[in-house]
């Protein structure tokens, strides 16, 4: 299930972890995203801070990002959500 989530005050960034499985095919994704100003950035890092994935506009038709991605190994990895700009507003992440 997706989580919910707010950008705010500008400038914010939100970090998310999850567990994941090497060889495991994985979607992480922003959703409902509010106003329509709202343009959200994810980034994909591991426990080294070493930068793995990263998506702006998933579709071009929406501002809501998407990393789909074969997890590289078993372990922890990190999610960083910001607003492309210096916008504010919430939206949901999920990962599957």
């Amino acid at each position: 299930p997706a989580t919910p989530s707010s950008l705010s005050p500008s400038g914010d960034v939100d970090w998310f972890r999850f567990y994941g499985t090497a060889g495991r095919s994985t979607i992480i994704e922003t959703s409902n995203l509010a106003p329509t100003t709202m343009d959200t950035v994810l980034r994909l890092l591991n426990t080294s801070g070493v930068l793995l994935a990263t998506n702006d506009n998933a579709t071009g038709v929406t501002k809501a990002s998407r990393i789909a991605i074969t997890l590289p190994y078993t372990g922890w990895y990190y999610v960083r959500a910001a607003h492309k700009t210096w916008g504010v507003g919430t939206y949901y992440i999920g990962v599957r």
